[in-house]
């Protein structure tokens, strides 16, 4: 007899091959995505810090002076004082970089959940070079660190 169809065995392994594939498709595309979403929050961590530190060094080359840390001396605080009508300080509350005015209005310049791993700032002058700010800064691995050159008036 020449009978038309495929056997319960041909099924059976039909089956077990397409649920195998399915499978391994299904793993990759989870790995391909998990994959996709740490590289979009490292970008996005990345780039958190990197606003946050160029906003502190804008702001310290535009300063007219600095307040905080006093010469030769270190501080997790940078207190600046444009025109000695406002002021600007950087620290960090609660594992978060604040801006504070002169009015002690705050905004954070760090992502919620990320926390401040580093923040140092050290004034260091010599006595024929124009004062310079050092800016340490650390966001979760991340590392950024600077020299402001500027004129500081004591």
């Amino acid at each position: 007899m020449n009978q038309r169809g495929i056997t319960l065995i041909e099924l059976l392994i039909y089956l077990a091959l397409v649920s195998g594939m399915l499978v391994s498709f299904i793993y990759y595309t989870i790995g391909v995505t998990a994959s996709a979403v740490n590289t979009n929050q490292t970008s996005e961590l990345i780039e958190s810090g990197r606003l946050a530190f160029n906003l502190m060094l804008a702001k310290t080359r535009s300063a007219s002076s600095v307040v905080e840390p006093l010469p030769s001396q270190s501080s997790n605080k940078l207190k600046l004082s444009f025109g000695g009508l406002s002021t600007l300080t950087f620290e960090v509350v609660n594992n978060m970089l604040i801006a504070k005015d002169e009015n002690n209005n705050s905004w954070s310049l760090t992502p919620l959940g990320v926390s401040v791993t580093e923040l140092n700032f050290t004034r260091v002058d010599n006595g024929l070079v124009p004062a310079n700010i050092n800016i340490n800064f650390g966001l979760g691995n991340y590392h950024w660190q600077s020299s402001v050159n500027q004129k500081i008036s004591p």
